[in-house]
């Protein structure tokens, strides 16, 4: 009978540390950081200040470029630049549902499927519904014009 609830209370544990518990535990500022795709996104997160707010209490969804397509963001006024990538609010990107949201910066971004694929402004999503404390964060091959 020992053995039995030995062995419950082993599955139980292995079951909770597989459950993904950990990685929901931190900001979007702080997984942006554990995602190897996102190192130059995530610089420029902190070299403008935005990790604050992407800390903050949220929810949030981050549509991230990964580190090729960032070399297509303009450097004139970088904050504006990411923050058209970040929305207020959850969004997941599938199941899938055509949409349209409004972005920190004030631009509009139009979320559609085309031949299977999910595309945010026209940028594949390569990554989707990364989770953190505070939101979404989505991978995508480009980046969003404000």
């Amino acid at each position: 009978m020992i053995n039995k609830v030995l062995v419950l209370a082993c599955v139980l544990l292995l079951a909770a540390g597989l459950s993904g518990e950990d990685r929901v535990n931190v900001s979007i500022a702080q997984r942006l950081t554990q995602i190897d795709d996102l190192t130059l996104f995530s610089q420029a997160v902190q070299a403008v200040d935005l990790d604050e707010l992407l800390e903050g209490e949220g929810p949030f969804t981050v549509f991230a470029p990964h580190n090729e397509a960032m070399a297509e963001l303009s450097n004139e006024d970088l904050a504006r630049a990411l923050k058209a990538h970040i929305v207020s609010g959850e969004v997941i990107a599938w199941p899938f549902e055509r949409r349209t949201v409004t972005a920190l910066a004030g631009n509009v971004i139009t979320i559609e499927i085309s031949r299977g694929y999910v595309y945010v402004d026209g940028a594949i999503i390569r990554k989707s519904n990364i989770d953190a404390a505070n939101g979404k964060i989505h991978i995508i091959g480009g980046v969003i014009q404000p």
